[in-house]
């Protein structure tokens, strides 16, 4: 009974979430498309102006290259404007792009490969163009299906298309960014400490995370991941509901993301949460493993459970087989089908190197040098007593994106324009681990041998 007892809680909490996002999904669905067709043409227009290839923005930085991927920016605007206001439920399920009622002749379904291999199709800049042009409108015949993700952004896209156009959601959103990200590491310097909080910001520094969160597509991961950070460093103490709080999160992050960066919505909140246990000098090495994998399996669980939900849904709503496809996919993206390239993992290491530069490598080198520098100039006259239970975590948690890479080699090889930026995980939580080893955390770490 015990044991039944938090896991029907569990389940409680991701039915009345799932209702949730269906409720959201049909009231957005239901806005009418003339008050988004204005914005959306605008917003048609700035992609068009700004991509340099079909695709992608590319701006070489004073720091590194950066890339934006439009491709998917421009697929969720498309998705927003090819919804069929009359069918509220089916249109939020479906997901349909380049679709406009009594016009669109051919609908393809959702299939496990994604697009169709035409040109038309693969540069969405420009069939997002043609689809709010009603001169260009008319050659739009066919379209297709996403139906295998929630495509929750359009709870926040979809009205904000009503007031304004792609580039103010585009600054809107980096402002939203930077204050969370400000309130966080002001939380992190009164209740965690000073290092901890100015490495946080290093690690956004070194990563160029200002860039990226340009993108909507890759925006509502960070944000996420923030207002998790937020909330743990405000309710740590409470350790029995962490499980609960990490299915929540889980289950969020799929709502919202396109499989971009999940994992530093679960792998920043937990660093987080062990620096709150450590400050706080609760727990030990076997209690912080014991802790770690009941959040990671929490927040699978919320991940996967509400996942898996969406499909069976679409299957059991609008008559697909998005199951099958689904699935058939996840297991394309790891490799492991006949028609997927199983790549070899020093390639995909080497892909997300590419697009990380040497320039960040370089800086996070320096960096641990100066920590550890740092260290030996602070502890010069003194011995430190280091246990080992105290950084170690932070050393399995550095190593997550790699696992992540491994895993999902074909993912993260083909969209390793924004998966390299999984390594701001492993850069801060490498940063901590040096900052736990020297004693920077807590002055009476330094102890003094006679």
């Amino acid at each position: 009974m015990k044991i039944w007892k938090p896991v029907s809680k569990y389940l409680y909490v991701l039915v009345f979430l799932i209702i949730i996002y269906i409720i959201l999904g049909i009231a957005v669905s239901a806005i009418p498309n003339k008050l988004i067709s204005e914005n959306s043409k605008k917003s048609s227009e700035y992609l068009i102006e700004n991509k340099e290839t079909p695709d992608v923005i590319e701006r070489n930085t004073s720091y590194k290259r950066e890339y934006i991927f439009n491709y998917t920016n421009a697929l969720m605007l498309n998705t927003a404007f090819s919804i069929d206001e009359s069918k509220p439920l089916e249109s939020f399920l479906i997901d349909r792009n380049n679709y406009i009622p009594n016009i669109t002749e051919i609908l393809n379904e959702d299939t496990q490969y994604g697009l169709p291999n035409n040109s038309y199709y693969q540069n969405q800049v420009e069939a997002y163009y043609n689809l709010t042009h009603k001169d260009r409108g008319s050659t739009v015949k066919e379209s297709y299906e996403y139906a295998r993700y929630w495509h929750g952004y359009l709870v926040i896209l979809r009205p904000a298309l009503v007031f304004f156009n792609y580039a103010n959601i585009e600054k809107i959103s980096m402002v939203c960014f930077v204050i969370l990200l400000i309130i966080c590491i002001i939380l992190m310097w009164k209740k965690v400490d000073k290092m901890s909080a100015f490495l946080f910001f290093l690690s956004f520094i070194a990563m160029n995370i200002f860039y990226s969160a340009k993108s909507i597509n890759e925006i509502a991961c960070f944000i996420i991941m923030l207002i998790s950070s937020i909330y743990i460093l405000l309710r740590h103490e409470k350790t029995e509901h962490m499980p609960l709080i990490f299915i929540i999160i889980g289950s969020i992050t799929n709502f919202f993301d396109l499989l971009t960066l999940p994992l530093i919505t679960f792998a920043i909140p937990a660093c987080i949460y062990f620096l709150m246990n450590a400050k706080d000098e609760r727990g030990n090495l076997k209690e912080s493993m014991i802790l770690f994998i009941n959040f990671a399996l929490a927040w699978v669980l919320g991940y996967g459970i509400t996942w898996i939900v969406k499909w069976v849904l679409v299957d059991l709503i609008c008559n697909r087989n998005v199951t099958d496809i689904a699935l058939k996919q996840v297991i394309y993206r790891m490799g492991l089908s006949a028609g997927s390239k199983d790549f070899n993992y020093g390639y995909v290491l080497s892909e997300n190197k590419k697009y990380l530069g040497n320039q960040v490598i370089y800086f996070v080198a320096i960096v641990s040098v100066a920590i550890m520098g740092a260290g030996i100039i602070r502890n010069r006259n003194t011995r430190l007593k280091i246990n080992p239970s105290e950084f170690i975590i932070y050393l399995i948690i550095a190593v997550l994106p790699f696992i992540w890479y491994f895993v999902l080699k074909n993912h993260s090889v083909v969209y390793a324009r924004y998966t390299h930026r999984l390594m701001l995980i492993s850069i801060y939580s490498l940063w901590i681990f040096l900052a736990k080893i020297w004693g920077f955390d807590k002055e009476d770490r330094i102890k003094g041998y006679k």
